[in-house]
C-alpha cells in the first residue's frame, strides 16, 4: 500500500497520485466511490477537489483506521468492505474510481457488477489497471493482468461507452524557477509550467491503463495530466552517474564495433588476394600429398 509518509518522493508516490490528480477534474459536486482506498490519502484529495461526498472502502480494517485517524474530512466516510460486495445501497454513486484493484480480484466480473450495482444510471468508472503486455512479471498478488484487448472487450461487455488513456513514467528534464524547484502543492499545481513532450510511443506499450467507462456520454474535454515528482538526491547522483558510465560503455561498444568491422573487411581482402588463393591451393596440394604418401607403419 501506498502511504505519502512513508514513500513520498518514491515512483509509487508518483504513480499513484497523478490517477488522482487526473480524477479531481470529474468529481465536483458529485458523490465518489474510491474502492480499495488503501491509507486514505486519494480520498481525502478528492473530497478536497469539491465532491460532495466520497467514500473510501478497502478490505483492510487496518488502513481504514489509518484513513480515518489521517483524512478523516467532513465530507469523507471510510468503510471496511469487500470490492465483490460492496457495502452500499444501490444506483447511489455518480463517480467510481477504482486504481490497481481489478488484477487484485479473483471474480473480477462480480466486481465490474457490483461497481455498477452501486453506480447511478449514467455514472462515470476511472479505472486504472496494469498493462499486462509489459507490467514486471511475477507479482504475486495480482490474479489477473489484462492486455488492452482483454479490458476493452470486459468494459465493453458492462458499458456502452470507454475512453483509454495511458499512463506511462518518463525520465524527464525540467528547467524551473526556485519557486517551481520547491513547490508540491498538490491543490494547486504550478499553472505556468509548459510541458512538451519529446518522444512519441506506442500507446499499447504504456504501463498502466486508465479507463473512463460509462452508460452515458464519456466527457469530451479530458485534462491530460502529469505528475513532476523529484527523487531523492542521492537517486539522482545515482541515475547520472548510471547514465554517464553507459555513455562510456556505448562509446566503448561503438569502438570495439567499430574494429570488428575494420577486422572483418582485412580479411575478406586477404581472402580474395591473389596470395591467399596460391597459398590456399598449396596447403589443398600438401593436403593431398598427405594421404597418398603414407608412413611405412601404416601399410
Amino acid at each position: 500500500r501506498m502511504i505519502p509518509e512513508v514513500n513520498k518522493g518514491d515512483l509509487i508516490w508518483a504513480e499513484h497520485f497523478v490517477r488522482y490528480i487526473f480524477s479531481g477534474q470529474f468529481v465536483a459536486n458529485k458523490k465518489v466511490l474510491d474502492i480499495a482506498c488503501g491509507s486514505g490519502f486519494g480520498t481525502a484529495y478528492l473530497a478536497g477537489k469539491k465532491a460532495k461526498h466520497v467514500v473510501g472502502i478497502d478490505i483492510s480494517e487496518e488502513a481504514i483506521d489509518y484513513a480515518k485517524e489521517k483524512y478523516s474530512l467532513k465530507n469523507v466516510k471510510f468503510l471496511v468492505g469487500d470490492c465483490e460486495d460492496i457495502p452500499l445501497p444501490d444506483n447511489s454513486i455518480d463517480i467510481v474510481v477504482s486504481f490497481e484493484t481489478l488484477e487484485h480480484v479473483s471474480n473480477y466480473e462480480k466486481f465490474i457488477q457490483e461497481l455498477k450495482r452501486v453506480s447511478r444510471p449514467g455514472a462515470l468508472l476511472i479505472l486504472s489497471t496494469p498493462n499486462e503486455k509489459v507490467f514486471p512479471k511475477g507479482n504475486p498478488f495480482h490474479l489477473k493482468e489484462f492486455n488492452y484487448g482483454e479490458l476493452n472487450t470486459l468494459l465493453k461487455k458492462y458499458y456502452r461507452n470507454n475512453k483509454f488513456l495511458f499512463e506511462n513514467n518518463w525520465f524527464s528534464s525540467a528547467v524551473l524557477s526556485k519557486e517551481g524547484v520547491l513547490a508540491e502543492d498538490l491543490k494547486n499545481p504550478q499553472s505556468n509550467i509548459d510541458l512538451i513532450k519529446l518522444a512519441s510511443s506506442d500507446p499499447t506499450n504504456s504501463l498502466y491503463f486508465v479507463v473512463l467507462a460509462s452508460d452515458s456520454e464519456i466527457p469530451k474535454e479530458v485534462n491530460q495530466k502529469v505528475g513532476l515528482f523529484s527523487p531523492s538526491v542521492d537517486f539522482t547522483t545515482k541515475l547520472a552517474g548510471a547514465l554517464q558510465e553507459k555513455e562510456v560503455l556505448d562509446g566503448r561498444i561503438s569502438d570495439l564495433e567499430r574494429i570488428a568491422k575494420e577486422r572483418e573487411s582485412e580479411l575478406k581482402s586477404i581472402y580474395s588476394s591473389r596470395t591467399w588463393k596460391l597459398a590456399d591451393s598449396l596447403r589443398g596440394i600438401k593436403r593431398n600429398l598427405k594421404k597418398l604418401i603414407k608412413p611405412d607403419n601404416e601399410e
